[in-house]
Order: C-alpha cells, then sequence, then structure tokens
C-alpha cells in the first residue's frame, strides 16, 4: 500500500550554479526554477493568511502541525529580507507562548488541546522542536521574548526528561491534578511520572535544539547536554549498517524507520557545525548514504517510512510513503548535499518534492515541511569556509567566532590549507553570501 502513489514524472536533471552554491535537483528546463518559487509563494500565502494558532486553524495541539508552518514561515522571511511572514509567525509563537498549552511554572508546552482541554502530558520531541522554534524566533527583534521561552523549555527538558544515562526520557504521563497546582503546590507533591524509553528521533531532536541552543544563548553546557544524549544513542541505538534503531529499552527494537535515520543526520549535522569535530562528518556521511540505498521508493519518487527490502529480523513491514516525513527527507538531503559537498545525495530530492507537490497536500504539518524544503532547494546558501590545521584548537576558535554573532550557526565548510596556502596565517574564515564573500577576523 502507498507504494506506487507517486509515480515520478520529473527527472533528476544537470547540475544549476547558483552563486557558489550547486542546486543539482531542479528540472533540467527554463522553467523549473520559476515554477518552485511559484509553489513556495502559494505555501506562503495560504500558511500565512490562516495563522491563528489560538483559533486553531493549525488544528489542535502544539505539535508539528504548528510548528512546521511557524518555522517555515520564519525562513521564508530569513532568505527573500521579506519581513512581513516572519512576523506574522513570531505573532503566532507568542500567542502560543501565552496560551493554556505552555506551562509557565515549570516550562516546557504540553502535548495537544482537544475538546475535553490541555492534555497534560509533555512530550520530549514536541519540546524540542519547540525549543529550535523559540531560537530562530528570539533572533528578530520583536522576538526578544522566545529568548525567555527557550530557557523555559531547556529547564523542563533537563529538570525532567533528562535520564543519569544522559540520553532523555520519551515524556512523562498525564496528570492533569497536578499541572491545575500552583507553582507553590506543585513543590510540595511528586511529580508525573517519566516515561522510560528512550527513543532515537526524540533524542536526536533534542541533540539538535541544544546544539543550536549553546549558537544562540552562549551557554556552553547545552552543548555539553547534546555530546551527552549523542553518545549514549550512538553506543545504544545505532545498528551495523549504520540503521537506527527506534527505540531502546534494556535493548534496540524497531530497526529500520526512516524517521529514525532524518532526525540522526540532522543531529549530526548541527554537532559538526558546532564542533567541526571530523567524527561528525564521517557519521553524516554514512547515514545519508545510507537512507537514499535503504529508503528510496524502488517502485517510483520519494522515500519508503521502512528500510527496504526488511526481510531482516527485528524491520517492520509496512512500507508506506508518508507526505510530511518525505517533506522533512528532503530537507534533510539538500541540507547534508551541501555540507557533505556531494551532489549525488539531493538527487531524489527533485522528483521528491515535484511528487508532494502534485498531491497538494492539505495538513499544516506536511505544507509547513515542504516549504521549507523548497525554500533550502530554491535559494541559494549563505555558509563560512574555515581553514584550520585541524587542531581542537584551531577548530574551537573557529566555532567560538561564529557562535558570537548570536545567530543558529549555517554551512560550515572545513577543510585543511591546500598547496600554497601555509604562508598564510592559521586559522581563517570567510563569509559566504550568494557571490559576496567577507574574511573574518579571528583575532
Amino acid at each position: 500500500k502507498g507504494v506506487k502513489k507517486w509515480g515520478p514524472s520529473i527527472q533528476p536533471g544537470g547540475s544549476r550554479g547558483l552563486g557558489l552554491y550547486q542546486v543539482p535537483f531542479l528540472p533540467d528546463d527554463e522553467g523549473g526554477l520559476e515554477r518552485g518559487s511559484e509553489a513556495l509563494e502559494a505555501l506562503r500565502e495560504d500558511l500565512e493568511g490562516r495563522l491563528d494558532p489560538e483559533a486553531g486553524d493549525f488544528g489542535e495541539g502544539a505539535g508539528p502541525q504548528v510548528i512546521a508552518p511557524l518555522r517555515f514561515l520564519l525562513e521564508h522571511s530569513r532568505v527573500t529580507g521579506e519581513p512581513g511572514p516572519g512576523s506574522r509567525a513570531v505573532q503566532g509563537l507568542h500567542a502560543l507562548a501565552l496560551s493554556d498549552l505552555y506551562d509557565s511554572a515549570e516550562g516546557g508546552f504540553y502535548w495537544k488541546r482537544d475538546r475535553l482541554g490541555v492534555r497534560s502530558a509533555k512530550r520530549l520531541s514536541d519540546n524540542a522542536e519547540w525549543l529550535d522554534l523559540a531560537l530562530a524566533a528570539c533572533t528578530r527583534e520583536e522576538g526578544r521574548f522566545a529568548a525567555v521561552l527557550a530557557r523555559g523549555v531547556l529547564r523542563f527538558l533537563q529538570a525532567r526528561l533528562r535520564l543519569p544515562s544522559g540520553a532523555f526520557a520519551a515524556g512523562h504521563a498525564e496528570d492533569a491534578a497536578y499541572f491545575a497546582l500552583s507553582p507553590e503546590q506543585r513543590r510540595s507533591v511528586p511529580p508525573p511520572a517519566t516515561l522510560g524509553p528512550v527513543y532515537a528521533d526524540a533524542n536526536a531532536m533534542a541533540i539538535r535544539a541544544l546544539c543550536r541552543a549553546w549558537q544562540v544563548l552562549a551557554e556552553r553546557a547545552y552543548l555539553d547536554l547534546g555530546l551527552g544524549a549523542h553518545g549514549f544513542v550512538r553506543t545504544h541505538l545505532l545498528a551495523p549498517g549504520s540503521s537506527m534503531a527506534h527505540v531502546y529499552e534494556g535493548a534496540p527494537e524497531d530497526i529500520g524507520l526512516l524517521q529514525d535515520q532524518v532526525e540522526w543526520g540532522f543531529a549530526l549535522l548541527e554537532l559538526y557545525r558546532s564542533t567541526l569535530d571530523d567524527r561528525f562528518l564521517a557519521d553524516l556521511r554514512q547515514t545519508a548514504g545510507n537512507l537514499i540505498a535503504s529508503f528510496k521508493n524502488p517502485a517510483g519518487a520519494g522515500f519508503l517510512n521502512v528500510r527496504y527490502p526488511a526481510a531482516e529480523e527485528g524491520v517492520p513491514s509496512w512500507p508506506l510513503l508518508d507526505p510530511a516525513l518525505n517533506a522533512r527527507t528532503a530537507l534533510f538531503l539538500t541540507h547534508a548535499s551541501a555540507q557533505l559537498e556531494d551532489p549525488s545525495l539531493a538527487a531524489p530530492v527533485g522528483p521528491t518534492l515535484a511528487a508532494l507537490l502534485r498531491a497538494a497536500p492539505g495538513d499544516p504539518s506536511t505544507m509547513g515541511l515542504l516549504g521549507s524544503a523548497l525554500v533550502a532547494t530554491l535559494y541559494p546558501v549563505s555558509f563560512f569556509e574555515a581553514v584550520t590545521d585541524g587542531s581542537p584548537e584551531q577548530r574551537a576558535r573557529v566555532v567560538e567566532r561564529i557562535r558570537a554573532f548570536g545567530q543558529p550557526f549555517p554551512l560550515v565548510l572545513h577543510r585543511r590549507p591546500g598547496a600554497g596556502e601555509h604562508m598564510r596565517a592559521l586559522p581563517r574564515l570567510t563569509a559566504h553570501c550568494a557571490q559576496q564573500k567577507k574574511e573574518i577576523p579571528l583575532a
């Protein structure tokens, strides 16, 4: 079921250069860029036009159906320079921060709101995404309040969900009576029980968000928390062949789900950009290559949500094509292709996005993720080029200089000096934006 849902009509074409960044996934004709831009603007108009999270236009709750559209609108403003979509997203985030979906006493967002009221469970995956969104919003002038929101979510993750192993629990149980208490009353009663399983995708989301918290908020402890969670996940959930297991409960289980590979890849991207440590880059290359080799739909465009073929023991056997997850996968492969400077990793992106656009998804989560993937595909990326001797000291100087800008890190391309470059001082850092470049002093 679902394997033949998207028959591709657009095949991968040749690379099309945009500044210093190659975009190898646009259709190989003159109208590809225009059609992609038109689709992007249609998504923006649709989501921005009905942006009122308090009124429930994005559905119930505080999960991906709200987060993905808000993140897309922020990214759209960042790359286009149009302030309107980003301002609307910040307003939406502000409304949600003041709503009953956010726990102002202990930090963190509740799971959802339905006809019976707010569901009081808080989940790691949602709160990791909210943290990432708040960090992106707080770099805007009108979004300064989001730094306080981000610290509240960080407080919740550390105090309630971090396990002695360094990993994070999936969330905690429903306890409406507890969360109805005042902050003073809560101190005298036990908190809700923590849900014990360690999920790979949720922990990877947390790792990514913690790296960004260090980048924006300048507190090294957040990066250390991310590194600690990475150590547990890589040791206990990464199976032979680089396939990530879904959950750890004394042993890894459910090996071969697409969502885990994608979120693990995003975590590795952010760990590498935060440290310039080659071990994360090597794992990223293996994860991206394994994803294409094992999850690509053999009957058309897109990616199956389980490893194919699923003949091995422990691999689930329901190979569906999930639109939201395919949009997320396309976004990951776009970033991985740029970071690894490997156009082959982006070859499946064009057919996947074309199939998604033909399907015209109506749910806000898929639309927001698709919009983010189109932004990454259609616009030349800004990036830093760092040249060091590879030592931890020189790498640390580079990443600390980038961190001092108080923004989530863009792409960072790191290399050793080439022939004839040894006479110039190391380390060096150059910022690139389309056809422009600027040397950044490290002194």
